[in-house]
């Protein structure tokens, strides 16, 4: 009896943690149950059905130019479309209320990394020339790439102003027409209907000039485009705010352009407070937009923080001023990643200013929770702004 006696209290200790065991093993289920339903209630709530085929839900992409000035007047006529022969495009863009529904995802660095381009393409891009072309029959304007392809834009006449009416074949609404002082640079914004909803896109042009040669770097840094040391050809950069920030959005962002400051290589990024903006498209700024109501991603587990209008003069061969996008939609969305406006920030000023994504090691240019300006960050920066192997003519006013 005595054996049995301590023997009753260790199996009433056993008992009790295998009711604890069994508890917490429900839980977890219960937890993963929830998850489960969770997930599939945002994959369903984010998509839906067009003509057979499941599309996910982006949201309005007038958002992404929301509040934004917009200037219609066309600056092509009748008298001087000649004078924009010979250009190339260096950037296009479509955004849509909804996007084909990816399933499932890819590695996520693997998908996004930039030390792997096929180089081919630069040249490839730098031969597509365009030229305007004028139909008698019914006086219209096309300008049309001389290397053939479905990318031409049909203008009609309005009291001898050429007005975009057509791109690639669909009907087109243009709502901004922007160009540079020199004439080297110009874009059109314009509206278009598709599966019954609105889409917004935008081209730009960049006057053609005899290729350049380009350095690549000695070091195994990541840029752009591999190694190759494509670089914005101004150093005194302002960024533009296109769109509302609250005061500490902007104090934040002040901040982490400062830190991207290379004083002794001449690289200097400031801020500049607008109420008055132009869209993102224009030439003549370099746009940061908060995005407030809209998604880029194409499935419901994607987070997508930001990004940039990457532009790349493919004969130049260097990088143009762009525009970047701050997406605060994705802000409530912390169980697909985690929203900090100065790390989204820096890593697309970074991208802004020439890096490519770095997963290697610590880099804000990576997808871990590094959140700082690395050292190597600061050495591949000075690779690209501390010589002048690659500085063009300036392009822009």
């Amino acid at each position: 009896m005595s054996g049995l006696k301590y023997l009753i209290p260790k199996f009433e200790i056993i008992n009790r943690y295998s009711r604890l065991l069994n508890k917490i093993c429900i839980a977890c289920f219960a937890i993963m149950i929830v998850v489960l339903f969770r997930n599939i209630f945002f994959v369903l709530k984010d998509t839906t059905e067009i003509n057979g085929e499941r599309y996910f839900v982006r949201g309005d992409p007038m958002e992404l130019i929301k509040g934004a000035t917009l200037n219609k007047v066309s600056f092509l006529t009748v008298n001087n479309f000649d004078e924009f022969n010979g250009y190339s495009v260096v950037h296009k863009d479509h955004y849509s209320q909804f996007s084909p529904y990816i399933e499932g995802l890819n590695d996520i660095e693997d998908e996004n990394k930039t030390n792997d381009k096929d180089e081919s393409l630069l040249n490839k891009y730098a031969s597509y020339q365009y030229f305007m072309e004028r139909d008698q029959a019914d006086n219209t304007f096309a300008y049309k790439n001389q290397q053939g392809g479905d990318q031409t834009l049909v203008f009609e006449i309005e009291s001898d102003s050429l007005v975009l009416k057509n791109f690639g074949g669909f009907d087109v609404n243009t709502i901004h027409y922007s160009y540079n002082q020199q004439r080297s640079i110009f874009s059109f914004l314009f509206t278009f209907q598709e599966n019954g909803h609105t889409s917004i896109s935008a081209i730009t042009f960049k006057k053609s000039q005899l290729n350049k040669s380009i350095a690549r770097s000695e070091e195994d840094y990541r840029f752009t485009f591999n190694n190759l040391k494509l670089r914005l050809q101004n150093k005194n950069i302002i960024l533009a705010t296109c769109g509302k920030f609250d005061e500490s959005e902007i104090t934040i962002m002040k901040s982490s352009l400062a830190q991207w400051n290379l004083n002794d290589a001449g690289l200097i990024l400031k801020l500049k407070e607008t109420n008055d903006f132009p869209p993102y498209s224009d030439v003549n700024t370099n746009c940061i937009v908060p995005v407030r109501k809209y998604l880029v991603r194409n499935n419901s587990f994607r987070f997508t923080g930001g990004f940039v209008t990457e532009m790349i003069d493919y004969q130049a061969n260097t990088l143009l001023p762009s525009s970047i996008f701050i997406m605060f939609s994705e802000k409530s969305r912390s169980e697909v990643g985690s929203f900090d406006l100065e790390t989204i920030f820096k890593h697309e000023v970074g991208h802004f200013l020439g890096l490519g994504h770095e997963f290697r090691l610590d880099s804000i240019m990576g997808y871990n929770d590094f959140n700082s300006i690395s050292g190597h960050d600061y050495k591949a920066l000075k690779s690209l702004y501390s010589d002048d192997d690659n500085i063009a003519e300036q392009p822009f006013s």
